[in-house]
């Protein structure tokens, strides 16, 4: 028996994972805003936070809870495991400490928990799409999949900068109107969905192709 072979199973089970959490993120924009409609007739709202406040809070919770456990869990390297952790953390606040409703007239506290989550939740996120572009022991990205990363990275964080400059020089009632801030989410979101997706390839029997025997070398894939 090969170094490698216990492992198959876990490296196509962590494979998986990883896949479904950047299938969440590519998902829930689409989920939120057509369920939304289709559902309950409801326009797009300001952000994709605000669907806490309607018919489809059960599935922006539940997506937000998904999104911790999936990060509490995650472990890969030591940069990786701390960032991730605290993402997980931040990701449960999120769906715990909902934001302010459309209406209020001013903002709770429970709102600038979500508020404070969300910005730092994004900003992590960003950090671990960067860091998906390293070289690790055992796999090398290929040029192309670093750069995807550090793109995906970088509009993660233009998300955060942009909804941070809608929310401070809009009002209400145009942010209502518009979903700028919805969109801008959603830009961040689908970049990390991404970034997720394309880690789990690599580490699927494609990046192994030929299970070694014991007195071949380990192969170091680029994909």
């Amino acid at each position: 028996m090969n170094a490698l072979e216990p492992y198959q199973g876990t490296l196509i089970t962590y494979s998986v994972l990883r896949r479904l959490v950047g299938t969440i993120g590519l998902v829930l924009p689409i989920v939120l805003g057509l369920g939304g409609y289709l559902l309950f007739g409801l326009p797009l709202r300001p952000s994709i936070s605000a669907y806490y406040h309607t018919g489809m809070q059960d599935w922006f919770v539940g997506s937000m809870f998904a999104f911790g456990v999936f990060l509490l869990a995650y472990r890969l390297g030591k940069a990786d495991n701390w960032i991730a952790t605290f993402a997980g953390i931040l990701a449960i606040a999120v769906g715990l400490f909902p934001t302010a409703p459309e209406n209020a007239t001013e903002r709770p506290a429970t709102a600038v928990i979500h508020l404070i989550c969300a910005a730092g939740l994004f900003v992590l996120l960003a950090a671990l799409s960067i860091l998906f572009a390293r070289h690790r022991t055992g796999y090398t990205p290929a040029r192309w999949r670093q750069w995807a990363h550090r793109i995906c990275g970088g509009l993660i964080l233009l998300s955060v900068a942009g909804s941070a400059l809608v929310i401070a020089t809009t009002s209400d009632d145009l942010r209502t109107a518009t979903s700028w801030v919805f969109w801008w989410e959603t830009l961040g979101v689908v970049a990390f969905g991404l970034s997720w997706f394309m880690t789990g390839r690599p580490i699927l029997p494609k990046a192994v192709p030929i299970i070694p025997t014991d007195d071949e070398p380990v192969p170091l894939p680029v994909t």
